[in-house]
This record gives structure tokens, C-alpha cells and sequence, in this order.
């Protein structure tokens, strides 16, 4: 299941159902950008014999597309270490299109690819040369505020307001370390400075949060987006205080990291390759495990793959999970509520292991990730230096959201 899905799933949990339609926000999107590309197809008609459409299917590869396209597989080699300068063609998505552009039966001119709603990557292929182009859309952006009252759920007012899914799934994500999403109730309320992004005049998605308010339970909870060019950004309060709490990098004192996160990996026990969605930590038998961050333990057991493990929800974007332990910690149950760096177990082999190591697994929105991949912004306050820069930036939004009323 794909992200979007989960987060579909996620949305329909937190905040009820009855919601309208999410699939026809991107089906309208989409049928904007077809109509795009078929115009554009329709002036080129001229300078091409044909003009060849193709949509990438599961389990596709760039291989599959060129040879169903009837082409011989040396040009697969070819145009994958010229455009791998600009774009990894590799990295195709369902449900994204190639269009072949033919001089005439037998000579390609270039092929298309669609890598998103702004960029395409245009691979020239004349003379048997490959010269590949990134190509991206001017993009303007305005600003547009969304608000309103919570009637039956979040993720229909924020629809009701003008916004789509993508939205509420960026105001989870920004406010999920302080607002548990599953107390929102009716006569919450939002206000929303949002950036949107347009393209040839046709708006094609939400950009930045640049201000937002959320009162949960008569408790109002504001944030403020800032950037610096030395690499400090995120969202912050009106004091620069960071809206997230710390997760730590590593959930034990470790000798070394014997496997990383990583997709084909030859299991070690099963003989066969495996996809590895978490990090191993080699340490002795024994050794402290201790939780990421401050959380609730929502599954503590044992099972054939994993040995003894623990699962636990920090808030409403990340969970951790720790496998193959010798033993738990006195007193680990579900429903346990643990701080940050308490001790949750001891590092073992049960389960499929070789060794002793712990699996440390990180998952967000309930999809394993790589943890060291994830650009989680500081948790630290904003640096001193920064101070009376970003107090005025808060100034100016504040007054901004002052003005927007909600009825």
C-alpha cells in the first residue's frame, strides 16, 4: 500500500467518516495535466510521423517499457548512464507516462518521461546519440488561507475550506507532537496560511504551511515556518521553540552497525533475498535497549520472524520497533507509557537472527523507512543568532492570522 493510501486510511480513523471523494481532487489534477500534455502533443503532430503514449504499469522497469515499445534492449544501458546525470530513470512510478516521438516507422526522435506534475526528463535520441534534459515548469506561488470550524471531521472541513487531503495530512505532520489527532471534536478550529503552487495558471498543488493555528479543546496551538540558508528550518512556536520532540538516533550503546536499512538484501538466515526494512545494531547479549523517544508501547510479544519485540507509538506520524530481544525490561507491557532512553529490553538472537543484534525498525505513517534518510528538522529552539529575525517573521504572521476571522 502506498503512502498516499495510508495516509488515506489514517485520515479516515483519526477524523470519522463520510468524507468526500480524495480520488476526484487528483483525478481533476491529473485531467489538467493530460489535457496539458495532449495540447502539446497536438502542435508537435506536425514535426512527428507518431506519437506514442505509454503509462507505467506494476512492477514496470524502464527494460519493460522500451522493449514493449518494440525497441532493442541496447538502448536500456544507454540512455540510463546519460540520464542518470540529471534523473535516475530507474525511479519510474505507476501510473506516470513515457510518449515516444517518431520521425517515422522506424527512426525515435526522443522520448518524454513524466516525473512529476512540473518536471519531465526528455531523452533526444537521433543518430543513435542519447542527450537527456531535465525540463521543469515556471512555477508561481501565491498564498491562500484556508479556516474553519470542525463540524465532523478535520478532513472534510479542510476540504469544505477549499483544501485537499495533502493539507490535512501537512497540518498532522506539523502539529503531531503537540495535538493528539484523535481528540479533535467538533467546534475545533483552524486557520491556515498556505502556499499554492500554479503552472501555467493552473493550480497544481499546495506548497508550504507558512502559518497555522489549531484550537483543540479550547486550547489554541500555533505554528511558523522558517528557513535559514544554513540549513536551519522547521516549524516553530511564537517563542522559537521547535514544534517536535527529539527522537534519538540510536536506541542503544552499539559496537557497529551490521545492516542498514536496504531493498534485495540476501537474508542471512532464510538463504534468499529479502527486502531489510530496519537497521541492525551488533552489541552483546544483554546490552540495554532503550526507546527512542517518550511513547506508548502498543505491542510487546513474541514471534518466528522477529523473536522478542516491542513496538512503540510516539505520536501520530512515528513509531519504532525493537526485535529480537533476549528479554523485556521489568514491568513492559502493552499500554505501558515509557519517557525517552528508558530501558525497554536487552539485546538478544531470538527469532530469525544469527547473532546477537537488535533490529531497530522506523516506521512513519505506518510505513518502514530508512531512519538515517529521514530529514527530520531540528528539535532544537531557534539558534540566538536568528532570534530577533524570526520574532519578527512571527510578528507578521500573527497579525495575519489576527485578520483572518472566522465568522
Amino acid at each position: 500500500m502506498n503512502r498516499l493510501a495510508l495516509k488515506t486510511l489514517i485520515f479516515i480513523f483519526f477524523f470519522s467518516c463520510g468524507s468526500k471523494d480524495e480520488s476526484q481532487i487528483e483525478k481533476t489534477v491529473e485531467a489538467e495535466i493530460q489535457e496539458e500534455i495532449e495540447t502539446k502533443i497536438e502542435i508537435e503532430k506536425s514535426l512527428y510521423e507518431k506519437i506514442d503514449t505509454l503509462k507505467v504499469k506494476r512492477n514496470d522497469t524502464f527494460g519493460k517499457i522500451i522493449t514493449r515499445q518494440g525497441l532493442d534492449y541496447s538502448w536500456v544501458p544507454k540512455i540510463t548512464t546519460v540520464a542518470k546525470e540529471v534523473f535516475d530513470i530507474r525511479r519510474i512510478n505507476v501510473g506516470r507516462k513515457f510518449l515516444f516521438f517518431w520521425e517515422n516507422d522506424s527512426t525515435l526522435s526522443k522520448i518524454v518521461y513524466e516525473i512529476n506534475k512540473i518536471s519531465f526528463l526528455e531523452i533526444q535520441t537521433k543518430n543513435d546519440s542519447v542527450i537527456a534534459n531535465l525540463i521543469s515548469k515556471n512555477i508561481e506561488v501565491r498564498q491562500k488561507i484556508l479556516l474553519g470550524e470542525i463540524d465532523y471531521s478535520l478532513y472534510n472541513t479542510i476540504i469544505d475550506a477549499g483544501g485537499n487531503p495533502l493539507v490535512a495530512n501537512k497540518l498532522v505532520d506539523i502539529f503531531g507532537w503537540v495535538i493528539d489527532f484523535f481528540t479533535i471534536q467538533k467546534g475545533d478550529k483552524f486557520k491556515v496560511i498556505i502556499e499554492e503552487r500554479y503552472v501555467d495558471g493552473k493550480f497544481v498543488d499546495f506548497g508550504k504551511v507558512l502559518a497555522a493555528e489549531i484550537t483543540n479543546w479550547g486550547e489554541s496551538y500555533k505554528a511558523f515556518y522558517f528557513e535559514e540558508d544554513d540549513g536551519v528550518y522547521g516549524y516553530f512556536d511564537e517563542e522559537g521553540n521547535s514544534l517536535r520532540r527529539l527522537l534519538l538516533k540510536s536506541p542503544l550503546n552499539f559496537s557497529r552497525i551490521s545492516s542498514k536499512y536496504q531493498k534485495g538484501r540476501m537474508h542471512p538466515v532464510l538463504k534468499r533475498r529479502k527486502d531489510h526494512l530496519g537497521t541492525d545494531y551488533a552489541a552483546a547479549t544483554g546490552t540495554p535497549i532503550w526507546s527512542t523517544g517518550d511513547g506508548k508501547v502498543i505491542e510487546k510479544g513474541y514471534t518466528r520472524g522477529n523473536g522478542n519485540y516491542v513496538k512503540i507509538r510516539h505520536n501520530n506520524i512515528y513509531t519504532t520497533g525493537y526485535l529480537h530481544m533476549s528479554k523485556f525490561a521489568r514491568g513492559m507491557k502493552k499500554g505501558k507509557k515509557v519517557k525517552q532512553k528508558e530501558i525497554i529490553g536487552y539485546v538478544g538472537s531470538t527469532g530469525l537472527a544469527t547473532g546477537p543484534h537488535l533490529c531497530y525498525r522506523f516506521y512513519k505513517h505506518g510505513r518502514q523507512i530508512d531512519p538515517f534518510k529521514e530529514k527530520v528538522p531540528s528539535t532544537e529552539p531557534i539558534p540566538q543568532k536568528y532570534k530577533e529575525n524570526y520574532l519578527k517573521s512571527v510578528q507578521k504572521w500573527e497579525k495575519e492570522l489576527e485578520k483572518i476571522l472566522l465568522f
